[in-house]
């Protein structure tokens, strides 16, 4: 995902959670970066963007989360016949 995407996702994101749930983008810990073949954002995307959440965060706010990801990216993609 190219670095000016992930920072309109980090900064939509943060404006629908509480000031309690941190929203970061300092990457992962090395089992869970997301780097393997295995992973489905990789199966999935050549430039995909995996999205970890709390419980908290996915409990309450999983649904606004998800949708302000999609109105970030939804007019980036390009669809062809």
């Amino acid at each position: 995902m190219p670095p000016n995407v992930k920072q309109l996702i980090k900064e939509a994101i943060t404006k629908v959670v509480p000031d309690s749930i941190e929203v970061k983008d300092d990457g992962c810990p090395g089992g869970f970066n997301g780097n393997s073949p295995e992973n489905i954002v990789n199966r999935l995307s050549a430039k995909g963007l995996q999205i970890e959440q709390s419980e908290e965060a996915r409990k309450f706010y999983g649904i606004d989360i998800s949708d302000t990801v999609a109105d970030v990216i939804g007019p980036l993609i390009k669809v062809s016949a």
